[in-house]
C-alpha cells in the first residue's frame, strides 16, 4: 500500500504531494523554517531516508519516506497543526507507551498508523509493518532544529 492510499484510509480523502527533496535533515529544517522531529530509529533492514518538504491538507508539512527491506514505505510526516484524531473514534486507541506524546493508533491490515504530538506539532508514523517497531519510531523523535 502506498502513502496516498495509506493517507486515504486514514482521513477517507485522497490526497496530492508535491514535494522538495533536500539532502539533509537540517536543510530541511532549514526550508521548513521551523523544528522538525526526526526518528533516530527505523526499522531492520530499511533503507536511507528521503526528506521532503511539501503541502499537506492544507498546512506546510515536511516528510521523511523510507522504503522496509520488503519495499513498503515508511512516512513520517509533520506539521504544526492540532490533530484531530480522537481515541475510540474510527478505531483509534491510546498507546500507553506514548502517554507523554498522547500517542494514538490503527492499524490497516498489516500496516500501523501512529498519530504524536511532540514538540508542537502533529507526527504522523505510517507504514510499520509492527506496532512495536511504530511506537519505538514514535520514542525515537529527535527535534532537529534550523541552523542559525
Amino acid at each position: 500500500m502506498n502513502w496516498n492510499r495509506q493517507h486515504e484510509a486514514a482521513v477517507g480523502a485522497p490526497v496530492q504531494l508535491p514535494s522538495e527533496r533536500f539532502d539533509s535533515v537540517t536543510a530541511l529544517a532549514s526550508a521548513f523554517g521551523g523544528p522538525i522531529c526526526e526518528p533516530t530509529v527505523w526499522p531492520r533492514g530499511s533503507g536511507v531516508p528521503k526528506y521532503l518538504l511539501g503541502e499537506g491538507p492544507g498546512v506546510p508539512m515536511y516528510r521523511f519516506e523510507v522504503a522496509q527491506n520488503e519495499g513498503s514505505p515508511i512516512s513520517v510526516l509533520g506539521y504544526l497543526r492540532p490533530r484531530s484524531q480522537r481515541a475510540g473514534v474510527n478505531g483509534w486507541q491510546h498507546v500507553p507507551e506514548l502517554g507523554r506524546q498522547r500517542g494514538l493508533a490503527i492499524s490497516y491490515g498489516h500496516f500501523w498508523h501512529l498519530v504524536v504530538s511532540e514538540a508542537g506539532q502533529t507526527v504522523h508514523l505510517i507504514g510499520y509493518r509492527s506496532r512495536a517497531d511504530a511506537i519505538e519510531a514514535a520514542q525515537s523523535l529527535r527535534v532537529v532544529e534550523p541552523p542559525p
